[in-house]
């Protein structure tokens, strides 16, 4: 029970800061299931809410619930691949190196639903993000985010992403991390 405690107090006593986010992003997809060894890209827009504790000064746990869509596309202009909309929950941890620059690595569980169809699947992708703050205010900040993630699905065998999204921090109390 005084575990339990220790990490409480300890979360309640670090920095929090609520974001939103909206990150558009391009896949590249790799896949051999064909007979042949084929490429694929998509572009995937998603929006983010998000809760950042300071653990210590430089080091943060996070977590994510975003929801996203991604388009059909044209693989070899003979087989469409097509697009899904997800809803996913994120968990991971975060470092910063300055007062403009960090990162933090994220594991999503996605729940996700093809286009057009009823058909659903579940899949996890890892993300690491470096981030620059672009503006700094005294009630709110606006970062600039580069994720790049490996996506783990059935279908397709290989799939990398990367895109470039705005993030709005608003630290909890004026407390600034």
């Amino acid at each position: 029970m005084s575990l339990i405690f220790l990490a409480v107090s300890t979360l309640a006593s670090g920095a929090v800061s609520y974001d939103l986010s909206f990150r558009p992003r391009g896949y590249v997809s790799y896949d051999d299931t064909f007979g042949s060894y084929q490429f694929d890209n998509q572009l995937s827009l998603q929006a983010a809410a998000g809760l950042s504790v300071y653990l210590i000064d430089d080091l943060a746990l996070r977590a994510e619930l975003l929801i996203g869509k991604t388009d059909p596309t044209v693989l070899f202009a003979s087989t469409q691949l097509r697009g899904f909309n997800s809803i996913s929950l994120g968990l991971g941890t975060g470092m910063l190196f300055s007062d403009r620059f960090g990162f933090y690595t994220m594991l999503y569980a996605h729940y996700s639903t093809y286009t057009g169809t009823s058909v659903r699947f579940a899949h996890l992708e890892t993300s690491f993000t470096p981030y620059y703050r672009l503006i700094s205010d005294s009630l709110f900040d606006i970062f600039l985010d580069i994720p790049v993630s490996y996506d783990y699905r059935r279908d397709l065998d290989h799939t990398v992403s990367a895109g470039v999204g705005i993030r709005v921090a608003f630290p909890s109390g004026g407390i600034r991390p």
